[in-house]
């Protein structure tokens, strides 16, 4: 009995130990929910002047709760606004940091912020206010760890992230004009569906369905990527309305996308030469393309030529099952010389000569009939001729655009 005795105090005193210790680790598991978004207000100085930054305490992660909205870089230099599709367009191609609003319209830009190419993103005069950086594709990664979103998490998973990251305001949408019924905010990181502005258009698509904010990588290695780990295009971080919720993939570095910023002096820049001509491509490196590439998306796959830099010879497109689609020369980085489309079965459906990128003298439409089951057999006749003046480039004015033949 005097040796039971001690053994039941001492289990007793195990049993208070355990149970303190479990209470404690509620208490700082609720703690650490209550303290998921502290926000904040930050006083910072950029281009010369001094701005208060509501920021948002996620983990162990301060971040800005509104997309980046500057235009100038950290020591003062003006950004270049590319309004036109021409000048966005241009700034793609000679490496030149710009920054746009959705639309070129001010009110998006006071919802929304502004929307950057990766050029800018990555400019070593620095983007971010002092105090901040653009964040890498790890940072990211713990941002939705810290709101649940594990590794292995499925779609029903990344949509609950999503609802945690959106804005409650109206402002997200969708194509069947539902409310935003989903959306919580509950992280305080306040996230808008600023859309997006292609590289290689100008044009501008998916507000208030998406949206998209760039990382400082150049290739997204995440778990919660579907994209091919050897693209070397910039990575994102998106969501979108949908399903789907969280997303990661890469865009063209012309691309324009939102930026959100995380505290800290962690800058993440590099000196990405501007060029001087339009038609010089890099690669990788930053060297100057040279020989035969072959560009691989989900669509399809280009075979280009190179020299110092600028497509020179023939170039073949291929459609996701290696049937050719196209062939057309280039010479100087322009288009120069017969240009060929064709279908599945390898007939020439279109056809026509470029001068320095311009349709210059008849260009011919063909159509093929009578085609048997085994893909033989077929007829071709012309469907259509259009005439194009080798010196403004416009059809020539008969009473109709086309002149059609045998149709």
């Amino acid at each position: 009995m005097k040796i039971i005795k001690p053994i039941l105090y001492c289990l007793f005193f195990l049993a208070i130990l355990f149970s303190s210790c479990k209470k404690r680790a509620e208490t700082l598991d609720e703690s650490n929910q209550q303290n998921l978004n502290i926000t904040d207000t930050v006083t910072v100085a950029h281009e010369n002047n001094i701005n208060s930054i509501s920021t948002v305490t996620i983990g162990n992660q301060i971040w800005m709760t509104k997309n980046l909205d500057v235009i100038t870089f950290r020591n003062g230099d003006t950004i270049f606004e590319a309004k036109s599709e021409e000048d966005w367009k241009r700034a793609s191609k000679l490496h030149i940091p710009a920054w746009c609003y959705y639309n070129n319209d001010d009110e998006n830009g006071k919802k929304y912020g502004c929307l950057y190419n990766w050029y800018a993103v990555m400019d070593e005069r620095g983007l971010a206010p002092l105090g901040f950086h653009i964040p890498n594709n790890l940072e990211y990664d713990m941002l939705l760890l810290n709101l649940g979103l594990g590794h292995h998490g499925n779609q029903q998973d990344r949509h609950n992230t999503a609802t945690k990251l959106k804005s409650t305001s109206n402002l997200w949408s969708s194509i069947m004009d539902r409310k935003n019924e989903t959306a919580t905010n509950s992280s305080g990181f306040t996230a808008l569906p600023a859309g997006l502005r292609y590289e290689s258009s100008g044009s501008f698509n998916d507000i208030n369905e998406q949206g998209h904010w760039w990382t400082s990588e150049n290739v997204w290695n995440s778990s919660f990527n579907q994209v091919n780990s050897n693209k070397r295009n910039p990575s994102e971080l998106s969501i979108d309305y949908w399903v789907s919720g969280i997303g990661a993939g890469s865009f063209d570095a012309g691309t324009g996308l939102s930026v959100r910023c995380i505290k800290g002096e962690m800058n993440r820049t590099t000196k990405i030469p501007i060029l001087q001509n339009e038609f010089v491509e890099l690669d990788k490196d930053g060297k100057p393309r040279e020989g035969t590439w072959t560009f691989d998306s989900y669509r399809n796959s280009v075979t280009k030529t190179y020299i110092n830099g600028i497509e020179n010879g023939v170039r073949m497109t291929y459609d996701g099952y290696g049937t050719l689609l196209s062939r057309q020369n280039y010479k100087d980085g322009m288009l120069n010389g017969e240009s060929n489309e064709v279908n599945i079965y390898g007939e020439i459906t279109e056809s026509g000569n470029y001068y320095n990128g311009k349709k210059v003298g008849v260009w011919t439409k063909y159509k093929w009939t009578n085609r048997r089951m085994d893909g033989r057999g077929a007829t071709m006749e012309i469907e259509s001729t259009e005439n194009f003046d080798e010196n403004d480039h416009k059809p020539e004015e008969q009473g109709s655009k086309y002149t059609l033949i045998n149709k």
